[in-house]
């Protein structure tokens, strides 16, 4: 029993060592060390008790402690208790060290950042409205999503002009994620579409002076999830018809025995000559290879495959799409094989391990099963945890699915046709919808 208990104190400790660095003896503040300390070794409960006693000191100063040490707490689950502190605090105290705090770390430490402005989102005065001004001068995806996002709940008019300026400062090609979510904003806040900043430009200087978000119907769901139709660029890569925008995707692919099924092409109703042609594992992959093979040198990407077992390209994550890794991916995909169960619930949490990525692609072609487990369960657990990771993060979440029956290859033992799973299509379409994506059903 005792070699057990070590052996589980050093286990906590190399994942521990794997999330971030061990705590710096020289941490700031009075409750920096005691935080740090406290979410190194996971210990959610002792760093709660520790925002409670900052709040119960009345110590300001702590907020500063408590964006210090966030690299070390897990956020998703702290979310909350992180902002009854500040709220505790209330706006003017604590306006010198977030201005302080985002104009230095808005691209650097994007988390602390974006819980600076999910507390902002419920307020409308001018010392938290400078905090998000200063946010959206980051490049970094994150910050940007988190700080549109209460741009929109505020409604806020002067985010309108700021957002116009950088459409006309941030390179098109190199930002090209960051400028559609701008543009989607600025869609959710005025409902006005225009191609060029010029015409921004030139519609704000006439309607700026008497123009108030607050008048349009922002709340609209399908504009404040910055759903909208744009142009699509000619330059970009795509994937089963979707441009990929991100800079830095992660791919997650169904690998399951049932992708060894094939699916007759719009208008055929039996056999095909062609079946391999149209067999789910190869029309993946090639469409992935090309995918991968048109990525910008700029971009940085990885992939996932999951059957009953998890595996990863890259383990240490997103790589630069070079000519050297695009090479190897290239490879890799092509070595993947259909087989095994359907483990969709392991794939995602190795997807969000990755802290760089900002886009997940996946496609599937079954429910997630688990053996002894049920679907439904299953499919609502997922979406309880995407729901928990993405409470800051804002990884965008693009599905496919292969939705029909599909038929078994002519050489396979079993024959006809498998019966479709409704729940499965619900499933990603959930997924994508309540993840800032959209979902593609694939013939």
């Amino acid at each position: 029993m005792i070699v057990r208990t070590i052996f589980m104190i050093a286990f906590v400790g190399l994942v521990g060592a794997m999330v971030a660095p061990a705590p710096s003896a020289s941490a700031k503040g009075k409750w920096g060390k005691k935080l740090k300390q406290a979410g190194y070794v996971g210990d959610i409960e002792g760093t709660r008790e520790i925002l409670k006693k900052i709040v119960d000191a009345g110590d300001v100063d702590g907020a500063s402690d408590i964006l210090e040490a966030m690299a070390f707490m897990s956020v998703e689950d702290l979310l909350d208790d992180i902002l009854r502190a500040f709220d505790s605090f209330g706006v003017e105290p604590l306006a010198p060290i977030f201005d302080e705090y985002v104009s230095k770390k808005r691209d650097k430490d994007p988390i602390g950042c974006s819980c600076i402005f999910r507390f902002a989102a419920k307020f409308t005065d001018e010392a938290s409205e400078k905090w998000l001004l200063s946010g959206m001068e980051s490049t970094n995806a994150i910050t940007i999503r988190n700080v549109l996002e209460a741009s929109i709940e505020r409604k806020s008019k002067n985010a309108i002009p700021k957002l116009i300026g950088q459409l006309e400062t941030l390179n098109p090609k190199k930002y090209k994620l960051i400028r559609f979510e701008i543009e989607d904003t600025l869609y959710a806040l005025t409902e006005m579409e225009f191609d060029v900043v010029e015409d921004w430009k030139n519609w704000w200087e006439v309607n700026g002076s008497h123009f108030d978000p607050k008048s349009v119907g922002a709340d609209d769901k399908e504009k404040a999830t910055g759903v909208r139709k744009r142009k699509r660029s000619k330059d970009s890569p795509e994937f089963f018809g979707v441009e990929i925008l991100s800079s830095n995707i992660m791919f997650v692919i169904d690998t399951s025995g049932s992708m060894q099924l094939w699916d007759p092409a719009t208008g055929e109703s039996g056999g095909s000559a062609d079946w391999q042609k149209r067999q789910r594992i190869q029309r993946v992959k090639n469409q992935l290879i090309r995918a991968i093979s048109e990525l910008k040198r700029s971009s940085k990407f990885n992939i996932v495959g999951f059957s009953n077992r998890v595996l990863e390209f890259q383990k240490k994550g997103i790589v630069p799409a070079a000519t050297g890794p695009k090479k190897k991916a290239l490879k890799w995909v092509s070595s993947l094989q259909a087989n095994g169960a359907t483990h969709t619930d392991d794939a995602m949490k190795t997807a969000f391990k990755d802290k760089k990525i900002d886009t997940i692609m996946l496609l599937s072609d079954g429910a997630p099963t688990r053996q002894g487990g049920n679907s439904d369960q299953i499919i609502a657990q997922i979406l309880r945890d995407v729901k928990k990771w993405n409470k800051i993060r804002k990884v965008k979440i693009y599905t496919f699915g292969f939705e029909g029956p599909g038929r078994f290859p002519p050489n396979s033992r079993q024959q006809g046709q498998p019966a479709a799973n409704p729940a499965f299509s619900d499933f990603l379409k959930k997924l994508s919808s309540e993840n800032g994506g959209t979902h593609t059903s694939i013939d």
